[in-house]
């Protein structure tokens, strides 16, 4: 007697340690048949934690998959997601990083990409940043908190964006006044690219752009930053900085390369 199709297909999917292709409620305990169920109400497992529920093997199963407060991106007043918000805004991501629809367009937008790295890519983006990121020295339970929000507000379906290249004429040789002034302490993203060679000072990128964070509340403008660069100690009294002052080339140069990128 002739095997049927469907028996075949479960047979070799048996031998093969995979399970079949099935509607959503068998796929939800298929990933129940290991792990506890938990938040019924907000759908099916993989919707949260993305995996792969047609397999048993757990390699397969896991692929991509989701874990502690990053999987948690889809639930409204979860603290995981709170504490991202609240460290998004902290650490100042939108002085680099377009997030949420809002930021300063100097490096990779976050909403295009969240969904297209796995978190573990997505962690180690943040606890080991590149050399013109900031090092927060955030916790694992932190970075995951930041990468729910991310996920919460990245294009399901966004494409990355292509860096451009630009190439300058040659003409001007005139040295960049944030280089020379600023870069000896300070590192930035500006529109003439990446300038500075010390992080001994803070990351200045986006310091005029809305999307710079500071500790006072108070938002960074040109007449704030010429009265720090003439007397930090006058803004501060705890700052290590001492006065600088700037021709009128430098200052200019200064303001370009702190301000919001250009339009692409």
């Amino acid at each position: 007697m002739a095997l049927r199709p469907a028996l075949l297909i479960a047979g070799f999917a048996a031998l093969l340690g995979c399970g079949v292709l099935t509607a959503p409620p068998a796929a939800r305990a298929a990933c129940a048949g290991c792990h506890t169920e938990h938040f019924r109400e907000q759908g099916t497992c993989t919707g949260c934690h993305r995996g792969n529920p047609t397999s048993t093997r757990a390699n397969l199963a896991h692929a991509g998959l989701l874990s502690r407060g990053a999987a948690a991106w889809g639930m409204p007043g979860a603290a995981a997601v709170a504490e991202g918000d609240r460290l998004r805004d902290r650490l100042g991501c939108r002085r680099c990083h377009v997030t949420g629809g809002r930021g300063n367009a100097y490096a990779i937008s976050l909403d295009r990409v969240a969904w297209r790295r796995s978190q573990a890519q997505l962690r180690d983006a943040i606890l080991s940043p590149a050399t013109f990121m900031p090092d927060f020295s955030l916790t694992p339970r932190q970075a995951d908190a930041l990468i729910a929000v991310l996920l919460r507000d990245g294009e399901r379906d966004g494409r990355e964006s292509r860096y451009l290249v630009r190439f300058r004429d040659g003409r001007s040789n005139r040295p960049n006044g944030f280089a020379v002034q600023c870069g000896p302490c300070h590192r930035a993203l500006t529109p003439e690219g990446a300038l500075g060679t010390s992080a001994s000072g803070p990351n200045l990128t986006g310091l005029l752009s809305g999307h710079y964070p500071d500790p006072d509340g108070r938002a960074w403008d040109e007449a704030r930053l010429a009265s720090w660069l003439r007397n930090p100690r006058g803004e501060r009294p705890t700052s290590a900085m001492r006065p600088v002052t700037l021709n009128s080339a430098e200052w200019h140069d200064v303001l370009s390369a702190l301000g919001p990128p250009p339009s692409r």
